[in-house]
């Protein structure tokens, strides 16, 4: 699993030949199924903040959300097509996933910010699977490592503790007690 992950890395990043697609399997934005494309000339200012709390919590179906007509104006869309394209990666839907990374590569984001966020999002994913394992330090090391890969200068520690909650949550790990403490709490402090 792991190789096809880092072969479609390599593929999407300029690689080599894509061997999972067929002949003339492009990725361009210009060929890429958008809906109805709108041009709005108002750009939330607000929105390329709350698109990075977004995604520093693990919030994918908020990202996923992130429709291009809401930001193709935006400074600062080429991360915001970046940080969609992770949301849409995490819940599973590949194909809206490489149409955002190829407009975030159109519209200026480096090779090297694109591998940082996917390499991120493999991290994310193994940290998943690692809860639903129920290896809590493993889980806890890779959510540490899916924001270190693509985030630096931030409190790791308070970072780690808000994307670990907000990933037992969707998974639905999190149970209240009677008293009303979380397992999500316990989980934090490894006990």
């Amino acid at each position: 699993m792991l190789k096809s992950i880092r072969n479609w890395l390599i593929v999407l990043l300029g690689g080599g030949p894509q061997t999972s697609g067929g002949p003339g399997d492009s990725h361009l934005a210009e060929d890429m199924p958008f809906r109805e494309s709108r041009t709005f000339l108002v750009s939330d200012d607000a929105l390329f903040e709350r698109s990075s709390t977004q995604w520093h919590f693990g919030d994918w179906v908020s990202l996923a959300s992130l429709q291009r007509e809401a930001f193709q104006n935006h400074p600062q869309r080429a991360k915001l097509a970046l940080l969609a394209a992770a949301g849409h990666l995490q819940i599973g839907a590949e194909v809206e996933a490489r149409e955002y990374i190829a407009l975030a590569k159109e519209w200026g984001c480096n090779k090297t910010l694109i591998s940082q966020v996917l390499i991120s999002g493999v991290h994310n994913s193994l940290g998943r699977a690692s809860s639903v394992m129920g290896n809590h330090a493993l889980a806890l090391e890779h959510y540490g490592a899916a924001l270190a890969t693509a985030t630096s200068g931030n409190d790791a520690r308070l970072l780690t503790q808000a994307r670990l909650a907000e990933q037992l949550t969707q998974l639905g790990l999190v149970v209240t007690t009677k008293i009303g403490i979380s397992k999500t709490e316990s989980f934090i402090e490894g006990s």
